[in-house]
């Protein structure tokens, strides 16, 4: 049989091996856990220190002749008593260590079924946003870029438009002084007056 293969239990999450390991670190004879060794002397020093002090107070109510037949009286009528305040004391801290199990285990399955499904939930929610998020702002600079360039394109195509119109305006000038100059001069040379405004009047 291969060890690496060991059996989980579906709700607690704990394996076989883990369950045997934990049977195995119980106290004999008591068959508790060393975790509530402390737990279970204090019950039964609790309950045997109570008893006593009842058993003593019998003692004295009943009149003793002396102290040796007291301390004789409260060891005979307690000593009985100590197995049974042992045995209260184990099923107590087994109780308690049942109910601590029972708790963990809840705990457990709880977590499972619906804390990690709602954060798992949460996750999702968050990267969807995030996603979304990122999209929005690769669409948004799309836009913004697409809107500066017909902006930039406007403003180029009209200054380029100026300044062909600025070229073409000094070409006519040029053109219609040149025309002007050359009636002039044909003018002076046939010896006809010449009364032709220039074209800055025109």
């Amino acid at each position: 049989m291969n060890d690496n293969h060991d059996c989980v239990c579906a709700h607690c999450g704990e394996s076989m091996r883990d369950g045997i390991d934990r049977r195995a670190n119980l106290v004999s004879p008591l068959d508790i856990a060393p975790k509530w060794l402390l737990t279970c002397a204090i019950l039964i020093f609790a309950q045997t220190l109570g008893f006593t002090a009842l058993v003593a107070w019998r003692e004295i109510a009943k009149g003793v002749a002396g102290v040796n037949e007291f301390i004789i009286g409260v060891v005979s009528g307690t000593s009985p008593a100590v197995p049974l305040f042992m045995v209260y004391a184990i099923i107590a801290v087994t109780a308690l260590d049942f109910i601590g199990g029972g708790i963990m285990v809840t705990a457990r399955y709880l977590t499972k079924k619906l804390i990690e499904p709602l954060d798992k939930k949460r996750k999702e929610e968050m990267d969807r946003l995030i996603r979304d998020s990122r999209a929005e702002g690769v669409k948004e600079g799309v836009k913004r870029g697409v809107a500066q360039g017909r902006a930039e394109g406007v403003a180029e195509g009209r200054a380029e438009g100026r300044a062909e119109g600025v070229a073409e305006g000094a070409e006519r000038a040029f053109r219609a002084w040149a025309e002007w100059n050359d009636r002039r001069m044909e003018a002076e040379a046939d010896g006809l007056p010449f009364d032709e405004p220039p074209p800055s009047e025109w």
